[in-house]
């Protein structure tokens, strides 16, 4: 149910970190990993401000989006190939669509949830096209030596 959605979701957050752990220094990673989780629970809250009221609109939901900005703004000085203002952009796509995705599955609209669900898989899709494309331009001579070795391993 419940708890291996949640347990799906934390291992795929903790993949993620993993992939940016092999170019961050390990203080950053801290940082991000802080960033990361507070994106987490923030969206838990939100779920259940939510699901106990529909008009729902507190602190949870301001934080969630300052969060975003939080991590936009930490991205974009990690790696420079990050937009700030296009990342940003693309953290509260991602927010809006899951906050309206958990909106129609309260409301029993089955049919818009399914929907959203697919239209924000397309957005963490492009999302991770544009964190991808940011690391192969400003580690692309780590990430060859490593194709390298790893070639030469074959």
């Amino acid at each position: 149910g419940q708890n291996a959605w949640k347990d799906a979701v934390y291992k795929n957050a903790e993949e993620i970190l993993a992939i940016f752990a092999q170019y961050y220094p390990a203080s950053a990673m801290q940082r991000f990993r802080k960033l990361f989780m507070e994106h987490l629970r923030l969206t838990d809250e939100v779920a259940a401000g939510l699901k106990a009221d529909p008009a729902f609109s507190g602190a949870a939901m301001e934080n969630w989006y300052i969060n975003a900005e939080e991590i936009a703004s930490f991205l974009s000085r990690q790696t420079p190939a990050y937009n700030e203002t296009e990342l940003r952009k693309m953290f509260y796509d991602h927010l809006d669509m899951e906050r309206q995705q958990m909106e129609a599955y309260l409301d029993g609209d089955y049919e818009t949830d399914i929907e959203i669900y697919l239209r924000s898989q397309q957005n963490m899709i492009e999302l991770a096209d544009f964190l991808t494309s940011g690391l192969l331009a400003r580690y692309n001579h780590i990430i060859t030596s490593d194709f390298k070795c790893h070639n030469h391993k074959l």
